[in-house]
C-alpha cells in the first residue's frame, strides 16, 4: 500500500511550521522580562527646591516623585548632619526643629525588583 502523498506533504509542512515557530520564539525573551530590563527608576525631589533658605518656625515640606520601576517603592530620606529623616514618600517638619546649618538632603529609593536611585538637594536653616 502506497502512502498518500498529499497527507505526507501536509504533515511535513505542519512539522516545519511548528519547528520554525519554536525557533523564532527561542531567540526572544518573554515580553515582561524584555520590558522590565529596560525600565529605569527616576527619582525627583519636588519640594523644597535646592538652595532654599528657611528661618524662624517655617514649615518645610519634603516631597518626591518616582517614575518607572516596579512598585512598591521604599524611601529613605537622610542628611549627613541630621541622619535619617524619614522613610516615607513625603514628610513635614519645621525649621525650628532642625539645627542651624546647610544640609545636603538625600532621598534614596528602591523598587521591588531591587533597582535603586537617589536624588539630592541642598537647603539652609538660619
Amino acid at each position: 500500500m502506497k502512502p498518500n502523498r498529499s497527507i505526507s506533504v501536509l504533515l511535513a509542512l505542519s512539522i516545519l511550521a511548528l519547528c520554525a515557530g519554536c525557533l523564532d520564539q527561542a531567540d526572544q525573551e518573554p515580553e515582561s522580562i524584555r520590558e522590565s530590563s529596560y525600565e529605569s527608576l527616576e527619582v525627583t525631589i519636588t519640594s523644597p527646591s535646592t538652595g532654599k533658605i528657611f528661618s524662624g518656625d517655617e514649615k518645610i515640606i519634603f516631597d518626591s516623585t518616582v517614575k518607572d520601576g516596579q512598585k512598591p517603592y521604599t524611601y529613605a530620606w537622610s542628611s549627613a548632619l541630621g541622619g535619617t529623616l524619614s522613610n516615607e514618600k513625603s514628610f513635614k517638619t519645621r525649621s525650628s526643629e532642625i539645627d542651624k546649618g546647610t544640609y545636603v538632603i538625600v532621598l534614596r529609593v528602591a523598587d521591588s525588583s531591587g533597582r535603586e536611585e537617589q536624588a539630592s538637594i541642598t537647603i539652609t536653616v538660619l
